[in-house]
């Protein structure tokens, strides 16, 4: 039923204790994972964000041997999140990994093919319902 009063669409709904999805989250699970939570991070912690096992690097990018087991970092946040789609993205999230692929090769353009004018002949005071019906005849028939 698409559409109704509230009295005809009361049989529709749900009763008390009767859930619209059935085999939704289960109890216990997180909530918020990923990005979600990230970002919930760097919120709470104005701009902060704690890292663990950071590798140090030298001016040239390349490994010192020390590690830092914790320390927090503020960081931009456009950096932050840029991390996160990263993270994200490493784990198999297609998404995130189109988000990256997007940003960086730009969006792969989708063609549209068009064969010919239907209204070429036709005067913008002639779409009656009958001369209107005719032309989409005419444009379905060029499809085929």
């Amino acid at each position: 039923m698409a559409g109704g009063t509230a009295e005809q669409l009361k049989d529709y709904q749900y009763g008390p204790g009767q859930s619209g999805n059935p085999s939704g989250r289960p109890p216990g699970t997180p909530r918020y994972t990923g990005m979600t939570v990230a970002l919930r991070e760097i919120i709470e912690n104005d701009g902060y964000m704690n890292l663990k096992n950071v590798e140090v690097t030298d001016e040239e990018g390349k490994p010192t041997g020390t590690v830092i087991q914790n320390c927090r970092v503020r960081l931009p946040n456009y950096q932050i999140i840029a991390i996160s789609i990263i993270n994200k993205a490493a784990k198999g999230n297609v998404q995130a990994f189109e988000k990256i692929v997007d940003r960086m090769d730009g969006k792969v353009p989708q063609t549209v093919q068009l064969q010919g004018n239907p209204f070429e002949d036709m005067d913008h005071k002639e779409f009656s319902g009958k001369r209107l019906r005719d032309v989409i005849k005419r444009s379905n028939s060029r499809r085929k």
